[in-house]
């Protein structure tokens, strides 16, 4: 017995020695200091917390074809934009785009509206339309008939799985023609929940709470049409098209751009307008020209969701598609085109983003009517060299209509002045230079006098970390 407990009083000295020596307090091989003080932990950055890529592939050309896009990470969302074209530069004598989104692979988890008008149709009356729907890409091509119809449909997917490495479409609708659809997709750890979803709008004006989102979000991406849900997958004649952002600090950070183009009308009829304190502007493309059916904006992010304040009400009720996203740093605001080619740095969102998505409706003044429907969208990804825009132009007052569109992957952003019968002119243009620890620095190729003004979100790191905290000890690396 005495010869027991003497053994298992060696081994209890050793463990408590040898649990002294290797638990790290305090590491007698280094010196410490006796007594130990309170070291503060170094939290170490996770460096997958946010990613962002931007990039651009072609559409399958049979129908049942499923096509994986290699984006190095598993996305958590991503915001597809296109037009008709299957090469960059500008295609004449159409002018078509689309935006969509996705935030799975659900059957409910995609929305997109694409906006056609087209010229030098039978009757050379002016002819625009826009299309909803559920999938993830749709895409017109013109069909040079009479007006209300503007396009068939001649690609449409839907994204099928977030893929670890990337993610994958398939398709339902196809020709043979390659048509270019670029995308910015958002993934990391610190990207917590998305959705894609809707929202009805009821056409009167005060609060409404949007409470189908199922959390909390942090960021909102709205397209919207102005329509109705009874006119999901379908041609709405008369083309009307919203896109705008809000972040949680919704009285400084929220913004939208909407554009109209009358149908059937001899000589064309366009318009557009942006606001940087509202992010949902609404056309009905009615009168000469068009003026607002319905603005909202984003009154506050709330625990299930959202709630928007409509302070002009629509004609009639309006379905809104929206990408909630919690998570991440995201901030939204504007800058003007600078007078001069060159760099133009922007120190506002207090940040290095790791992606920044721009678009401009190449005007001046805010919640002010323009006649001319222009609009471009471009996105930069982590990787400054990886860039994608397009661009859109119809022009008032033709009694030819003139629409055209751009796609390019040479500049982020361009403003665009709508010609008669002719190509757009490139009144400026600018690509992403660098990310910086405090914003971005964007560098001007062409620029005029005219300070137009680019609306952006910039995305970055959240506050995600390993570990963080204090501990007794030397080690003060949290890692370890």
């Amino acid at each position: 017995m005495r010869k027991f407990l003497k053994i298992s009083k060696i081994v209890l000295i050793f463990v408590l020695i040898s649990g002294w020596v290797f638990s790290g307090w305090p590491r007698i091989w280094e010196n410490p200091e006796i007594p130990q003080k309170i070291k503060e932990v170094q939290a170490v950055n996770n460096p997958s917390a946010t990613i962002v890529k931007v990039g651009e592939f072609t559409v399958a050309t049979t129908t049942g074809a499923t096509k994986s896009i290699n984006v190095g990470f598993q996305p958590k969302a991503v915001i597809f934009y296109w037009t008709s074209q299957s090469a960059t530069g500008f295609i004449q004598p159409e002018g078509m785009f689309g935006v969509g989104f996705s935030s799975g692979s659900s059957a409910t988890s995609s929305r997109a509206i694409t906006y056609c008008s087209e010229n030098q149709n039978a009757g050379n009356n002016s002819d625009t339309a826009v299309r909803m729907s559920t999938s993830t890409i749709i895409i017109f091509k013109r069909d040079g008939i009479s007006s209300g119809n503007c396009g068939i449909l001649v690609s449409q997917a839907d994204l099928v799985s977030m893929d670890t490495s990337g993610f994958t479409l398939s398709w339902s609708v196809t020709n043979t023609t390659l048509y270019i659809v670029r995308y910015m997709a958002i993934g990391g750890d610190d990207i917590t929940n998305t959705k894609a979803g809707t929202a009805t709008l009821t056409a009167d004006t005060g609060n409404q709470s949007i409470s189908n989102v199922g959390f909390q979000p942090d960021f909102l991406f709205f397209i919207s049409a102005n329509a109705s849900s009874s006119e999901y997958n379908t041609n709405v004649s008369k083309g009307r098209f919203n896109i705008g952002f809000s972040t949680a600090a919704t009285s400084t950070q929220q913004a939208g751009i909407a554009i109209t183009g009358d149908d059937n009308e001899t000589v064309s009829d366009t318009a557009t307008q942006y606001s940087t304190s509202s992010a949902l502007l609404f056309y009905y493309a009615a009168g000469a020209p068009p003026a607002i059916n319905g603005a909202a904006n984003l009154q506050s992010m709330d625990s299930g969701g959202f709630t928007i304040n409509k302070t002009d009400a629509t004609t009639a009720n309006a379905e809104v598609f929206y990408l909630a996203v919690k998570g991440a740093e995201f901030y939204v605001n504007n800058l003007s085109q600078p007078s001069s080619a060159g760099d133009q740095q922007i120190t506002a969102p207090g940040f290095q983003p790791l992606g920044l998505f721009m678009m401009t409706n190449s005007t001046t003044t805010p919640n002010a009517e323009n006649t001319n429907a222009t609009l471009s969208i471009g996105a930069v990804g982590e990787s400054t060299s990886s860039m994608g825009q397009i661009g859109f132009a119809d022009i008032t007052a033709a009694n030819i209509p003139d629409p055209d569109a751009m796609t390019t992957t040479t500049e982020a952003i361009t403003t665009l002045l709508g010609v008669k019968e002719a190509i757009p002119t490139i009144t400026s243009f600018a690509t992403v230079k660098s990310f910086d620890s405090g914003g971005f620095t964007l560098n001007w190729g062409l620029a005029d006098s005219v300070p137009r003004k680019i609306i952006y979100f910039a995305i970055g790191e959240g506050s995600s970390y390993e570990q963080s905290g204090y501990r007794w000890f030397n080690n003060t690396n949290s890692t370890q």
